[in-house]
């Protein structure tokens, strides 16, 4: 599973490729989140892995409005600046910047990688189409022309967004200065993940390093040098997937999943996984503390999150996006948007430390709350209701309307009032049975000009699937299979929110217990059924919507 997953994470990567042609390896490394109207820089790593090329011709295509300010080499700790030339481009819209490494310079010559840094500045755009070619020529080309045709590469696209109205506060660690999180397994020794949104205002010399409790020994250290480029712990137990660089003023999503059952520590970055450590003492991972410093660099923090999971990192990839309705596996033990006061754990067994943070204005791409779509379902229509999230600006919404959940139709539009920011909108919209499947989503457009889509809701024409039941687990269940006690748990998935009812029965029939009866809303609920009080045998569980039941079978074995 985890080398297919490596797989499908090199071949479906966003904003970093990289490609190798006869005699030349090359990785292109861009930002995914940068404000409009901000610099930027992309990087490009070269190798030749043969002596017989002379030089390269490193060509970057972008939208025409994206200004170069300037490129450079970097060789060791060497940066210098190079020269470029800028040519029309066969795509519409975009224009071409050439650089040309000569690898007979002593500057370019290099048996590790050469890498080659674009600054950039972007404009008011939404998107930023960009890809990169390169040809080679070799000694024994006589021409001083470039001959051979160019290595196309994979088209690629940074989103650019105006910074939202509400965008609260952020911190920032100054040179030199030291932040620290850290969380405790617990007896039950889940898996914890520290997530964080992250900035470098100022680009530099930065270590993130991992530790067991308080010691300043560390089970690994991943660095940053002056130019961006994330360098790795080295080891027989360290797996790199990806070289990565980061560019200033752009925001990167880190992720660090520790798992103590398999001692393994994974780091992700804009949900990539980067690298992977394998502690090889579980004892020593029973706590674990995250150190980012700062040498001499500035980097800006915010959306700090510590979280508990029970499921595999692969499944943690899949559901995270619902943190706002968290599925039973996943739980928010700290969290700290330095909005507010944090959010800390009981006993202090997860938090953040810090010495002199300073609390500047973020512009990071997480204060725009999605609005809040729900569906009723009746006899002849569908009844939809949204709300903007509290402390936004929204000027419009936009109802959307699809049968295959890609292609969306408007189907209703409402202005919002300074008055009415915090109202609730509702639309009605008939059935059709034509389609099986419908889609809706809300399109809010704010006051500063940034949209963000709700949540996606899909309810079947027909025959309506309200939920989805899972077996229970264990099953059987009771001190005969497991010796901890005999309970059982029993996972509902509500598509459609409204009453519900789950109840135990006997063999005969009888009710035995209701484990539940009122609201559920969209999402996974788990109940605990405890047959502590009863005989071994068969039971059944009931789960009764407003419109269906479905009914299934558990054993007791004591």
């Amino acid at each position: 599973m985890k080398a297919m997953l490596t797989l499908i994470l090199t071949l479906l990567i966003t904003g970093i490729f990289s490609a190798q042609v006869n005699d030349v390896y090359t990785k292109f490394i861009a930002p995914k989140f940068i404000p409009q109207n901000s610099e930027f820089q992309i990087t490009a790593l070269v190798k030749k892995n043969t002596d017989e090329i002379d030089s390269l011709e490193l060509r970057l295509e972008i939208n025409s409005e994206i200004m170069l300010d300037s490129a450079a080499v970097l060789n060791g700790d060497s940066l210098s600046l190079i020269g470029w030339k800028e040519k029309a481009s066969d795509n519409f819209g975009e224009i071409g910047y050439s650089v040309f490494l000569n690898f007979q310079d002593s500057l370019i010559a290099s048996p590790n990688f050469v890498e080659v840094v674009y600054y950039l500045n972007s404009d008011s755009r939404r998107k930023i189409d960009y890809r990169f070619h390169y040809r080679y020529k070799l000694l024994s080309d006589s021409s001083s022309l470039f001959t051979l045709p160019f290595t196309h590469g994979a088209e690629e696209e940074i989103e650019s967004y105006k910074i939202s109205q509400a965008k609260g506060l952020a911190k920032l660690l100054d040179k030199k200065g030291t932040l620290t999180l850290f969380g405790n397994f617990g007896e039950d020794n889940q898996n914890l993940i520290f997530s964080y949104w992250l900035k470098f205002k100022k680009l530099g010399k930065a270590v993130f390093s991992f530790h067991q409790g308080e010691t300043d020994d560390s089970l690994c250290a991943v660095s940053v040098g002056d130019n961006g480029l994330l360098k790795y712990c080295s080891g027989e137990s360290v797996t790199i997937f990806e070289d990565f660089a980061f560019s200033p003023n752009a925001w990167y999503k880190m992720e660090c999943f520790v798992e103590p059952a398999n001692s393994e520590i994974l780091l992700f970055i804009n949900n990539d996984l980067l690298a992977e450590k394998k502690i090889f003492s579980s004892y020593m991972m029973n706590k674990t503390t995250i150190k980012i410093s700062s040498l001499n660099s500035q980097i800006i923090f915010d959306d700090v999150k510590i979280l508990r999971y029970s499921g595999s990192y692969e499944k943690f990839l899949n559901e995270k996006h619902r943190l706002k309705d968290l599925p039973d596996s996943l739980a928010v033990v700290f969290s700290d948007d330095f909005n507010e006061t944090q959010n800390d754990s009981k006993e202090n067994k997860f938090g953040i430390r810090a010495g002199d943070l300073k609390s500047v204005p973020s512009d990071a791409p997480v204060f725009v709350p999605l609005p809040e779509l729900n569906l009723s379902i009746y006899s002849t229509y569908y009844f939809l209701e949204w709300k903007a999230a509290e402390n936004t600006f929204p000027k419009e919404f936009i109802l959307e309307k699809s049968v295959d959940g890609i292609e969306y139709t408007e189907i209703n539009r409402q202005s919002v009032s300074e008055t009415e920011r915090a109202k609730t909108f509702s639309f009605t919209d008939a059935k059709s049975f034509t389609d099986e499947v419908i889609y809706y989503r809300v399109l809010q457009t704010n006051e500063d000009g940034s949209e963000v889509y709700s949540n996606q809701v899909k309810v079947g024409q027909g025959e309506i699937e309200e939920f989805s039941v899972e077996q229970n687990y264990p099953n059987p269940f009771g001190g005969a299979v497991n010796s901890i006690s005999p309970v059982t748990n029993i996972k509902v998935e509500v598509f459609v929110p409204g009453e519900y009812k789950i109840s135990v029965f006997d063999l005969v029939g009888k009710q035995i217990q209701v484990l539940y009866s009122g609201p559920l809303s969209t999402g996974i609920h788990s109940f605990a059924f405890d047959g502590a009080e009863l005989p071994s045998g068969i039971y059944f569980y009931e789960v009764v919507s407003p419109h269906s039941t479905k009914v299934m079978k558990m054993i007791l074995a004591k």
